[in-house]
């Protein structure tokens, strides 16, 4: 698959080159930029939610792994301590709330690795010359492009250059 990686001096000419690409009908597979451009991300579509998702689970899973670790040794081997009852949730709750917070950081960590890709050591981009100036003063809208037309529509955006990517 064939993407040109379009550069842009200006955060605005990457938002109406994007909008125009995504009412043009063709696939955007990324913006690169050095901040964060204001409704660039209602533009691209994205809408994912996965991570939010990951670190319920884990905050799910880490309380019940921290109740259970001081529920199951009360009630295995109880000790009758000062009348105090065998299973006391009062004194599980800092426990458990520490597990509940650990375990959804480790899940959303290794979950956004995952779902980023992460690590990957090289990707086509970075053979680009002009691509360092992402982190610096320009903007970069990748776009799929399967024909000679939507190549054409490409470059019709009036970019400060067009580069081709194996994507």
């Amino acid at each position: 698959m064939t993407a040109l990686l379009a550069e842009f001096k200006e955060p605005g000419a990457l938002l109406e080159a994007a909008t125009r690409t995504r009412a043009e009908g063709l696939r955007i597979l990324d913006a690169f930029t050095p901040f964060p451009v204001e409704g660039l991300d209602e533009v691209l579509g994205l809408k994912d939610q996965r991570i939010n998702w990951l670190g319920f689970a884990g905050l799910a899973l880490g309380a019940l792994l921290g109740w259970l670790l001081q529920w199951y040794p009360n009630t295995d081997y109880p000790l009758n301590i000062g009348g105090r009852p065998t299973v006391a949730p009062p004194s599980f709750t800092v426990l458990t709330f520490e597990f509940a917070v650990f375990l959804a950081a480790l899940f959303m960590f290794f979950g956004l690795l995952f779902l980023n890709g992460l690590p990957k050591l090289h990707h086509p981009l970075f053979a680009v010359p002009r691509f360092e100036l992402a982190t610096g003063d320009r903007y970069f809208l990748m776009v799929d492009v399967p024909d000679q037309a939507s190549r054409r529509f490409v470059e019709a955006l009036h970019p400060e250059s067009v580069a081709e990517v194996e994507a």
